[in-house]
């Protein structure tokens, strides 16, 4: 995910990014958004976690969520990313994302091999 992105948009962006990361992998339900979100650390404090899927799902509408037809009440909504590009990148082309970074060039401006111009310096 482009930390950019993230930058403008959300002011814990890390969070921001593990949390669309997980419900781009399958996590839907709350505890499992926190467990994967969380890493290493143990859970997301659900304090973290609501305000943020919240806010993801209200204003900024990366997220829907989905709430369960039930008889009883209080059944746990479920998640899943709302826009079908933004599916994708998580879903398949997240993992190779490094690979489309741009690369530096191995010429320097004046042509010669950047090797060559390490070669020459004093």
């Amino acid at each position: 995910m482009p930390e950019s992105s993230l930058l403008a948009e959300f002011s814990s962006p890390d969070q921001a990014r593990r949390v669309l990361e997980a419900v781009g992998s399958g996590d839907r339900t709350h505890a499992n958004i926190a467990a994967t979100a969380g890493g290493r650390q143990g859970s997301l404090p659900s304090g973290s976690l609501s305000p943020l899927l919240r806010r993801m799902v209200e204003e900024k509408r990366v997220l829907a969520a989905d709430e369960p037809l039930s008889i009883r009440p209080g059944k746990p909504a479920l998640y899943r990313v709302a826009d079908s590009n933004l599916r994708l990148y998580l879903a398949a082309l997240h993992r190779d994302h490094p690979a489309w970074l741009p690369r530096r060039a191995p010429w320097t401006r004046d042509g010669a091999s950047r090797a060559d111009a390490a070669d020459e310096r004093p």
